[in-house]
């Protein structure tokens, strides 16, 4: 070890061992091979479907999406450096990463295949607006008065309080009633005008 020290006086106990140092080579190589690894790709270029006009809205919704998600996660990053974290920051953290990774899978696919795969909460939405279109005027007064009905029971439950355990599961289940109940009204708004 430089400076006279021995392995023993150092700090680490003597299991301190200095880098090799590389020539000139190997460091050029070696920063050019972390180049290749962590070459950025303009968003832009790697999805060029989002330009185009026949591109899905629901696509270019999730791209907006992927960067509030990014912008989220880098400001939650400073809780993580600092050791900061609670329970509640960790949850939306992970909620976060599985937004990115569902964002990513639907702009892959379609990139991929020029098909929808599907699998993120906004084609579900679009494939029950799809459902209710193709319902009759009766069916649809019929939805309308049921999802409703479900809305003022899903409430009571929830102020009633009678199970904490369901509370969150049943605040998720108002939340799809309520988009669900706007796509009705929507449509039967088309309907009258």
């Amino acid at each position: 070890i430089r400076g006279g020290r021995s392995k023993e006086s150092h700090p680490s106990g003597g299991l301190f061992r200095a880098p090799k140092r590389q020539g000139r080579r190997g460091g050029r190589a070696k920063k050019k091979h972390l180049k290749l690894l962590y070459h950025k790709v303009n968003f832009s270029q790697e999805y060029p479907f989002l330009r185009k006009v026949d591109c899905p809205s629901e696509l270019k919704s999730l791209a907006n999406d992927l960067f509030s998600v990014w912008g989220q996660l880098v400001a939650n990053r400073k809780h993580l450096e600092q050791g900061s974290i609670t329970r509640g920051l960790s949850q939306q953290i992970v909620e976060l990463y599985k937004e990115r990774v569902l964002i990513y899978a639907e702009l892959d696919y379609y990139r991929a295949t020029n098909k929808i795969l599907g699998q993120h909460v906004i084609f579900q939405k679009r494939h029950w607006r799809n459902e209710v279109k193709a319902l009759t005027l009766k069916e649809l007064v019929k939805k309308y008065n049921a999802t409703q009905k479900a809305i003022r029971l899903l409430k009571q439950q929830i102020g009633g309080n009678d199970r904490p355990d369901l509370k969150e599961a049943r605040e998720a289940n108002l939340a799809q009633k309520s988009w669900q109940l706007t796509i009705i009204e929507e449509i039967m708004q088309e309907l009258d005008g």
